[in-house]
């Protein structure tokens, strides 16, 4: 039993990890419209508190990261880097922190609209969360 419940709650952290991302790649298409992004920064951000306290659990940095792509709307991407793949890169690496509950980085999948390719690496001291 103590098995499915992990698994039931590192697939709940996939699920938010994937929304968080999703916002993330909307914020790319509405930044090179050059149109507003408050609702998608908004939902993003909400997605992404769920699981917030866990990914600063493993990865501060990635956590400022993340609020820096949905707290400032005046924060523009990185040269040669969108919103999108700075949020995949912290959520790709939150992922596989979560192993030991029978999630793996296949579940998590790609986005199929993503307007880049992301070179994802994360840091070899990130530990396995423990809820």
């Amino acid at each position: 039993l103590k098995e499915a419940y992990r698994l039931i709650l590192g697939m709940h952290m996939v699920t938010y990890a994937q929304a968080t991302t999703r916002y993330a790649s909307f914020l790319d298409v509405l930044a090179e419209a050059q149109a507003p992004a408050f609702d998608q920064r908004a939902e993003g951000e909400i997605f992404y508190n769920l699981i917030a306290p866990y990914v600063r659990l493993v990865d501060p940095e990635g956590d400022e990261v993340v609020r820096a792509v949905y707290d400032d709307p005046n924060i523009a991407p990185e040269e040669g880097q969108g919103y999108y793949c700075q949020v995949e890169t912290v959520m790709r690496c939150f992922v596989r922190s979560l192993s030991e509950y029978g999630v793996t980085e296949e579940d998590y999948g790609l986005f199929e609209n993503a307007f880049e390719e992301c070179d994802v690496s994360c840091s070899d001291n990130q530990m396995p969360i423990e809820f």
